[in-house]
């Protein structure tokens, strides 16, 4: 995996959240295989601020999930227990409806999270790997593949525009079902490790498939125009 670090330390942005030190928390921000050694000396909650920190969730969100954490706790230790795999785990924090924790993030729990069933892992579905299975695989803009909201067109200096959008918590599990079978299938084409094809659509900072994305993903037409 790459060494892209996440934006911020754990140490840091869990005290802005929970109001309280983390002693066990890192005070440099961690990249993915960071993360992943760290989290077995963690205990749950200390384990879903890292992910969280990592992934760049904005602060009043996560202060937002914190407040809900007797609602996401149960699944984080099912997962991590082994009790439940990816899908399932989508199920339940989907049902759940965590504060300020949709889809892009709840996703990044079940992918450093899950236990069980590896040779079915659930992947971080968030806009622009979403948006890269879009453009990947389905032939007809007008017939997305994900729902999609909070739909806004980005004007930056030079003049170019890009859409971003939000993974709709009305994405229901069959669709994440559908976004990690792509994964897997073009990690199979590839002959890569799937971690490392979901890291690659992603594709973070400037880089090429980065604004190919920007360039060329649309949302759909809204219904009854």
């Amino acid at each position: 995996m790459s060494d892209w670090p996440g934006p911020v330390s754990p140490h840091a942005w869990a005290k802005d959240v929970t109001g309280v030190e983390r002693s066990m928390l890192f005070d440099e921000p961690q990249n993915r295989d960071a993360v992943f050694a760290a989290l077995p000396g963690l205990d749950d909650e200390d384990a879903w601020l890292t992910i969280m920190a990592w992934g760049g969730q904005r602060r009043d969100s996560g202060r937002n999930s914190w407040a809900d954490r007797a609602r996401w706790a149960p699944i984080v230790h099912d997962l991590r227990s082994g009790a439940i795999d990816a899908l399932e785990a989508y199920s339940r924090f989907s049902e759940t409806r965590i504060k300020g924790t949709g889809p892009a993030y709840f996703t990044k729990a079940i992918f450093f999270l899950q236990t069980a069933a590896p040779d079915r892992r659930g992947y971080i579905m968030d806009q622009w790997t979403a948006k890269s299975m879009e453009l990947l695989q389905a032939p007809d803009p007008a017939a997305p593949i994900v729902h999609w909201d909070g739909r806004v067109r980005k004007i930056r200096r030079d003049g170019s525009s890009n859409w971003q959008a939000v993974v709709s918590r009305r994405n229901e599990v069959e669709v994440y079902d559908r976004f990690c079978r792509f994964v897997r299938h073009l990690a199979d084409t590839l002959e890569r490790e799937a971690d490392h094809v979901e890291e690659a659509m992603f594709a973070g900072g400037d880089a090429d498939w980065r604004r190919h994305t920007m360039a060329h993903w649309t949302p759909p037409p809204r219904k009854g125009r």
